[in-house]
């Protein structure tokens, strides 16, 4: 059986519902701003023309009122075009910042936990599942090695005894580290 591996590859979507939303009605907001000053603007063109054109009857030039009207349509498309681009420009920028705004705070986290440093704030985290979750896993993590930390302590407090109890408690206080350990 052909196993397509692409399949399984794991994929990060960012969704940031807030932000996306924002940024949609933004979009819509500005398509109907260009949209209506590309017709105002048309439509002017077009009256000004006319009115140039309109008592000459008998004019033999070479720029007629179609070319001018098509030059006009041409400039408020291509304005129409740059607005659109530049607005694409300013929205990736805005959505690149996120991005980097939530990886770089994950990674921190990530770091502070590669450390053991569990003293950092909890108020960085947030405004993202992906951070939230990153709380989690940091709490959770925090709990294992507070319970290895003093379950080592345990360890050395029975290392001080030479005493068949202080074996056992020696033994089980391994295993609890080992079983911790392993969750983590």
């Amino acid at each position: 059986m052909n196993d397509n591996p692409q399949r399984h590859k794991r994929q990060m979507v960012y969704i940031d519902h807030r932000l996306q939303n924002r940024l949609i009605f933004l979009f819509v907001i500005l398509e109907v701003t260009v949209v209506g000053a590309a017709l105002a603007v048309i439509y002017h063109q077009f009256n000004t023309i006319i009115e140039a054109n309109l008592y000459r009857i008998h004019h033999h030039g070479d720029d007629s009122v179609f070319a001018q009207q098509l030059a006009v349509v041409g400039n408020v498309l291509l304005a129409t075009i740059l607005i659109n681009i530049l607005a694409l420009i300013v929205a990736d920028r805005i959505w690149n910042h996120h991005v980097r705004g939530i990886i770089s705070r994950f990674r921190a986290a990530v770091d502070r936990v590669r450390q053991l440093d569990f003293s950092h704030d909890e108020a960085d985290y947030g405004h993202h599942k992906l951070l939230d979750l990153t709380l989690t896993w940091r709490l959770y993590e925090r709990q294992i090695w507070t319970d290895v930390r003093n379950e080592a302590g345990r360890l050395k407090e029975a290392a001080a005894h030479h005493t068949p109890e202080a074996r056992e408690a020696m033994r089980t206080a391994v295993q609890r580290i080992k079983t911790l350990l392993k969750e983590g």
